[in-house]
């Protein structure tokens, strides 16, 4: 079985981190690394995710001693993982169980697709689904196309081959470093999709 490593930025969510990272840890797809970047946070955060993770070997914690951003906090996190394979998360969002398990089986099926995100449904924090759904693209080409003008992944839904994510990496001066960064792979003939299915809140 392929390991995965699943990068979750943590900043400020001591409110969601522990029901983001159980929607991880039950997984349907088991063999996972989990890593947990603390960008330096000023609530109980870290707190919670140590404690977690003393449950669960495959939790690994690192911690920034200041706020460095999302940008360099992720490519840190990238260039620690050991997986064939990485994921993002956010410690404020949910992923459903077969998330990761159905994003896999596509690469594998799909192998000149390099990253893979999932459709999404937006909630408020309590919890409540949106009824607006956005547009999500998911064949390679139209997807391609459409992202010098739209958002074309969900940032925290994506699963990418690992070779690809270390070479390209997150641009650290930009404000926008996941559109950047779709857009830089997508200009260098990297194939990006997503799932039609609604794996990601």
């Amino acid at each position: 079985m392929y390991l995965v490593s699943v990068i979750i930025p943590v900043y400020n969510v001591e409110s969601y981190i522990a029901i983001a990272l159980k929607s991880i840890q039950e997984q349907t797809y088991k063999n996972l690394e989990i890593i947990i970047i603390d960008d330096g946070s000023e609530d109980n955060s870290f707190k919670i995710c140590s404690l977690i993770s003393k449950s669960d070997d495959r939790i690994k914690l690192l911690k920034n001693e200041h706020n460095l951003g999302l940008s360099k906090s992720l490519n840190k996190a990238i260039q620690f993982a050991n997986g064939s394979y990485i994921a993002r998360m956010d410690g404020d969002d949910i992923s459903a169980p077969s998330r990761i398990k159905k994003q896999l089986h596509f690469l594998k099926m799909n192998p000149d697709i390099s990253v893979i995100g999932t459709a999404a449904i937006s909630m408020n924090e309590e919890g409540m689904l949106s009824t607006v759904k956005p547009i999500v693209y998911t064949e390679s080409n139209t997807l391609s196309f459409s992202a010098y003008f739209t958002q074309p992944l969900f940032h925290g839904s994506i699963l990418a081959k690992s070779e690809i994510m270390k070479k390209f990496h997150y641009d650290e001066s930009s404000r926008a470093e996941d559109f950047e960064l779709w857009l830089r792979m997508i200009h260098q003939g990297i194939k990006v999709a997503n799932l039609k299915d609604e794996l990601y809140f």
